[in-house]
């Protein structure tokens, strides 16, 4: 977890602000964190790579008890259901994306 401001705010209870504040110390650096994200969106290495994880310590392999075909669709799903009120309700046009 890396320290940001994501999440702060003066109305979190104060049992939450503490929580927070007691894990100050294990947080890494807002640019370590941020290390495995960059490398993977912009590293010639990985270029053309897909259905890969990069954490804290380069690529890491994804357990297969998690990739599976019904925790996709778990995810899919509830990915829908948070953005889904913001989408269209019909898909643009081929023309309308131009």
């Amino acid at each position: 977890m890396a320290r940001t401001n994501l999440g702060e705010s003066d109305q979190r209870p104060f049992l939450l602000k503490l929580v927070f504040a007691a894990a100050v110390p294990f947080m890494s650096s807002v640019a370590k964190g941020a290390q495995s994200t960059i490398h993977a969106a912009t590293s010639p290495e990985v270029e053309g790579l897909s259905n890969r994880y990069f954490g804290p310590k380069g690529q890491e392999k994804v357990s297969e008890r998690h990739h599976t075909p019904a925790g996709e669709q778990a995810v899919w799903a509830h990915c829908m259901k948070v953005v889904g009120p913001y989408l269209p309700a019909e898909p643009p046009t081929r023309r309308e994306t131009r």
